[in-house]
């Protein structure tokens, strides 16, 4: 399965269709098409837009994981028992400018690396920010880069 064929069927999972992606991600229509039509690959920003729909960015990328992001996500980005109540949160929110300046700067400092060890580069380095406090969901966190500390 390809990059357009993971991103085609994560749309049908959703029940999106393509101008429904465009208007909650901000993509343009036409971009929207390319990636969708296999003649280009979203950027940073264009993935943590998609990220925001709930698909997971590594297996869009990797084609490895789950589809969607699990529900049962804590802010410290460890899966919990999904069946044990008390643990049941919301889907887990992404902080899309964290994730796009962490992609960003994972390509600039291995551009020669493969889609997929720059996905899992990223991904680790987004769970160590949540986990050290360095950002949040919703934003800049509490850790001791922060203009709190």
């Amino acid at each position: 399965m390809t990059f357009d064929d993971r991103l085609k069927a994560a749309r049908a999972e959703l029940k999106l269709k393509q101008e429904d992606v465009v208007a909650q991600t901000g993509i343009p229509i036409d971009t929207y098409r390319k990636y969708e039509g296999g003649k280009r690959l979203p950027g940073a920003d264009a993935l943590a837009a998609l990220a925001k729909l709930g698909i997971n960015v590594h297996w869009l990328v990797t084609a490895s994981g789950e589809m969607l992001v699990p529900t049962g996500i804590t802010t410290g980005m460890k899966v919990q028992d999904a069946a044990n109540p008390q643990y049941q949160v919301a889907p887990a929110k992404i902080n899309a400018k964290a994730l796009a300046a962490i992609i960003e700067g994972v390509v600039k400092a291995q551009p020669a690396a493969s889609p997929a060890r720059l996905a899992m580069l990223a991904a680790e380095f987004y769970v160590k920010a949540l986990d050290e406090g360095y950002i949040t969901p919703e934003g800049v966190g509490d850790g001791p880069l922060s203009d709190s500390a």
